[in-house]
């Protein structure tokens, strides 16, 4: 995953065993700030742990060493210092911004995009959903939802895991959601999942990335939106907003 959080948080949701690799998954969570400083001899000082065990569990996780695992620590640090939580004296400056985030995207976003996006996700035998970060989080109601309405849909926010997508099965649906442009950076790789493809793919986005666009066979613009917080908020609708006409079978076809 993109945002070494999700890994640790998914690790200590589903594996109750307290074992060597849950502490140490704990202790990064509640001292993610400290880690980022931490060699792999103060790592496991900190964990009352091996270095041996602190290389194992970076590997469990799926990082190569314990540099990477920490490298991966230090970017999300970095995120959070540039993306402040506000303040109460800020919620209605914030609620007002929210409201004209939702009114642009039920006005802007042309809903005979959104109609096609519906009918493509009818016709697919399979469903992968590429996110990274905070947006994933999101996406995963979206997984279930599509689930649940008989559609095997898989979110995947690895990298390596993307990349290994080569290949998708005939008839399938990629929808890559790339709110601000940071996942299509990410890697140089992502034409090769588009090489001799047999399925569709869509593109989510609130940027304007002409050049990368034409990697996919439909794009989706979003309202531009700076503001993280008001960006997740337009997003939750722009999903709610899908789901609702596909369960009423709106759609065209």
């Amino acid at each position: 995953m993109h945002c070494v959080m999700e890994r640790l948080v998914l690790y200590v949701n589903n594996n109750h065993v307290l074992d060597t690799n849950y502490r140490i998954a704990v202790y990064t969570l509640q001292h993610i700030n400290a880690v980022v400083d931490m060699n792999i001899v103060e790592m496991a000082k900190a964990c009352y742990v091996s270095q041996s065990s602190i290389s194992r569990f970076c590997v469990a996780i799926g990082y190569t060493s314990y540099p990477h695992f920490k490298e991966e620590c230090i970017k999300h640090f970095q995120m959070i210092e540039r993306t402040p939580l506000f303040n109460v004296s800020e919620m209605n400056n914030k609620v007002d911004l929210i409201s004209q985030q939702l009114n642009r995207i039920s006005k802007e976003v042309d809903n005979r995009e959104i109609m096609n996006l519906i009918n493509d996700i009818k016709k697919a035998n399979i469903i992968y959903i590429f996110a990274f970060g905070s947006t994933s989080f999101i996406l995963q109601h979206l997984q279930l939802i599509l689930i649940k309405l008989g559609k095997m849909t898989y979110l995947v926010n690895d990298i390596k895991e993307m990349e290994k997508k080569k290949s998708l099965e005939e008839k399938a649906l990629l929808l890559i959601f790339s709110m601000n442009g940071r996942l299509l950076d990410s890697f140089e790789t992502l034409p090769l999942v588009f090489k001799d493809k047999k399925y569709k793919s869509y593109l989510i986005t609130q940027c304007n990335e002409s050049k990368k666009e034409e990697w996919f066979d439909e794009v989706i613009h979003l309202p531009a939106q700076e503001d993280f917080i008001v960006s997740q908020f337009g997003l939750y609708f722009f999903i709610y907003y899908l789901l609702n006409l596909y369960e009423k079978n709106e759609f065209v076809g």
